[in-house]
């Protein structure tokens, strides 16, 4: 494929990735208790629905709460992304 769609290809993966990372921000700050699930919805424009599917994603609770250990865990394994 040509120069100009390896860039655009590049370009959209990076976006993509910058919507995992406002996912796992909003879910954690979700979780720790810091912001309510309809803020955290807010923040990255998504419904129940989509929310209860993005913490199932990156493992977070669906009841919003997580013990100390597990949060770091979970902080530990999103560095990776």
């Amino acid at each position: 494929f040509a120069v100009g769609d390896f860039r655009e290809k590049e370009y959209l993966r990076k976006i993509e990735q910058n919507d995992t990372a406002k996912e796992v921000v909003a879910a954690s700050l979700y979780s720790s208790g810091l912001l309510t699930q309809k803020q955290a919805r807010l923040l990255i424009n998504k419904n129940r629905r989509e929310f209860q599917e993005i913490l199932e994603k990156h493992g977070f609770p669906a009841s919003g709460h997580i013990d100390e250990e597990d949060f770091k865990k979970l902080v530990e394994s999103h560095k990776k992304l």
